[in-house]
């Protein structure tokens, strides 16, 4: 199908600072009153470029993991096809839509079909062997794109398939356990071999064992790590060496450091939990979260419970008591709490921050050192620090008013707040607020355009901090906005999951290396590549 595009030359300053308390819509053809001198001003060119026709229906698309490519499924009478970018490609009797996995990069599809009786993995649009069928889920690609696993059933044994080519056979392939190393040279798993279990690297078994959990690879994939269990207790074998036994090991905890030097877990030794790091077991208590290592691989964090009371041990030092430390989440792709138990590290490692509560009220505890007292911490928004470390936000409440926090101070009041995240260079800070059903981007402590719905997506910035994008939608269109100006209503702009987690929701909006501005959007029920792109003196 060939592409067309359309060119729309728009009159707009990109004028980051063009936000104000009572500002509202802008026509999609404006121009801003007066550009900052920060912020270049100038024409940019709007160029729609047309996929494909939109065959989605209810269910969204797949997008990877830059937000630039989709992929669905379609109904073609009895069969089905995967549409990648707008391109239909071979229609099978059976086609799983969660399934369907973009490479890190974006550039490679797999996805697993079903052909008549038989089950088989498609990638970049090729038909691989065929099986009796295949594990769900298992389909992964190694962090450079180029290589592809996935488990697969022939006649009554399970193998794991690299790169076409099927490794040894075994009674099971545990779910979930296929992980290639960060630099992709190498592959891990767990399978069961009759009643017993082993962990599989490059190929080669390991000693069997009554339980497994899944292993774990330093990121050179130099070190393999796993635990396992036999005679009713559990160990953890690091390059071969087996820990002492414990009752049992706390599930997910087991990783390496970032260098690889290092190695983490969490265990229960009768009723008391600890933290194991580099071996050494740490002091016991009645609970523990996930112990972890700081982004530099030489701190290590968790939260404890002695008795009644919860502190942060960070580096083998106790923080202050409290009656909870909370869950204080990290930053999801799609700007929403991800709940992992963990302690929040700065970008450059030196800093720890976690969320409390103290005889009813709640904080943020940064360094140690506790901040205002609030009513509630909301539970939606995470704690983050800037790029460059020095700032922290988050958002809190007050009675029925809710405020972001920055830097230990607080915003304005509003009815709700989402979204608070920092810009690249860190200058710059950005929130959705709303009040009594009305919602706008606040930037810089400005409040952008205000609108009858409710911004389910973050607001983004440029690469170079200067402006901010979002999708709305308002009066039955969806709104592209750029520097608080609209750009184009749509009858849609696309927004989907993230192939490797379908619970994570992205939109399609977008800014890339070069400073444009692109998102996916529905014209007359067909998808369009939509760019923003400035224009350039003289061309």
């Amino acid at each position: 199908m060939k592409m067309r595009s359309i060119l729309i030359p728009v009159v707009m300053f990109w004028a980051a600072a063009a936000w104000g308390a009572d500002a509202t819509p802008a026509p999609a053809e404006a121009t801003a009153a007066s550009p900052p001198a920060s912020a270049p001003g100038g024409a940019f060119t709007l160029k729609e470029t047309r996929l494909g026709p939109n065959e989605m229906g209810d269910i969204p698309p797949v997008l990877s993991r830059d937000q630039r490519h989709f992929a669905y499924v379609a109904t073609r009478d009895v069969k089905f096809c995967v549409i990648r970018d707008g391109q239909a490609e071979a229609e099978y009797d059976a086609i799983v839509r969660d399934a369907l996995v973009f490479s890190p990069d974006g550039k490679r599809l797999a996805y697993p079909v079903q052909k008549g009786e038989k089950h088989l993995v498609v990638v970049d649009g090729q038909a691989g062997a065929e099986f009796g069928g295949l594990l769900d889920g298992s389909v992964i690609f190694s962090s450079d794109g180029k290589r592809v696993a996935y488990a697969a059933l022939k006649g009554t044994d399970w193998s794991v398939i690299v790169d076409g080519q099927a490794g040894l056979a075994y009674d099971a392939v545990l779910p979930g356990s296929l992980i290639f190393s960060a630099d992709g040279q190498h592959l891990a798993y767990a399978a069961q071999k009759g009643e017993k279990w082993v962990a599989v690297f490059d190929g080669q078994a390991g000693a069997e064992c009554d339980a497994i959990g899944n292993p774990v690879l330093s990121p050179d994939g130099k070190r393999t790590a796993y635990p396992f269990e036999k005679g009713g207790k559990w160990s953890v074998l690091v390059d071969g060496q087996a820990s002492p036994e414990y009752d049992e090991i706390m599930a997910g905890s087991l990783s390496f450091s970032s260098d690889g030097k290092r190695v983490v877990y969490g265990a229960r030794k009768g009723e008391k939990w600890l933290a194991v790091v580099d071996g050494q077991a740490g002091a016991e208590y009645d609970r523990i979260g996930k112990p972890h290592f700081s982004p530099d691989g030489q701190r290590v964090a968790y939260k404890f419970q002695k008795e009644a009371k919860w502190s942060a041990m960070v580096d083998g030092q106790a923080g202050p008591e409290f009656d909870q430390i909370l869950d204080p989440g990290i930053l999801g792709p799609d700007g929403m709490r991800i709940f992992e138990g963990l302690l929040i590290f700065s970008p450059d490692s030196k800093r720890v921050a976690y969320g409390a509560q103290k005889e009813g009220k709640q904080m943020v505890v940064v360094d140690g050192r506790a901040g205002p007292e609030y009513d509630s911490l909301v539970e939606a928004v995470p704690i983050v620090f800037s790029p460059d470390s020095k700032r922290v936000g988050y958002a809190a409440q007050k009675g029925q008013k809710q405020m972001a926090v920055i830097d230990g101070q607080a915003n304005a009041e509003y009815d709700g707040i989402s979204f608070v995240h920092f810009s690249p260079d860190s200058k710059r800070v950005a929130y959705v607020a709303q009040t009594e059903g009305i919602s706008s981007v606040v930037v810089d402590g400005q409040v952008g355009a205000k609108y009858q719905a409710n911004m389910g997506l973050i607001p983004i910035f440029s690469p170079d901090s200067a402006h901010v994008a979002y999708q709305v939608d308002h009066d039955q269109k969806c709104v592209a906005v750029l520097d608080a100006t609209e750009v184009k209503k749509y009858d849609a702009i696309l927004t989907g999951t993230l192939s490797a987690n379908p619970a994570i929701h992205l939109g399609t909006l977008n800014f890339g290396p070069d400073g444009s501005l692109e998102w996916l959007a529905l014209i007359d029920d067909a998808i369009y590549r939509a760019q923003c792109l400035p224009t350039v003196p003289g061309r």
